[in-house]
């Protein structure tokens, strides 16, 4: 009788992994409770002080080009 091998396969986790809505794209980072993502009009979300860095270089979302609005009171 021949003889057969099975296919062992061994199951890959990741811990921790992180979907993309969790991290802002400028600095990388995790959004946390003292430092929550924002979003823009054109929705795209960032860290507000990272968006607010990077509008003191350029007045179009990072993501999309489109001209970025800051309304004020």
């Amino acid at each position: 009788m021949p003889t057969t091998q099975k296919d062992k396969t061994k199951d890959v986790y990741i811990y921790g992994s992180l979907d993309e809505d969790d991290i802002c794209p400028i600095c990388l980072e995790e959004y946390t409770l003292e430092s929550p993502r924002t979003l823009t009009d054109c929705n795209h979300h960032y860290h507000l002080h990272c968006i607010y860095q990077w509008m003191e270089k350029s007045q179009v979302c990072p993501f999309c080009c489109k001209l970025l609005l800051v309304l004020t009171c």
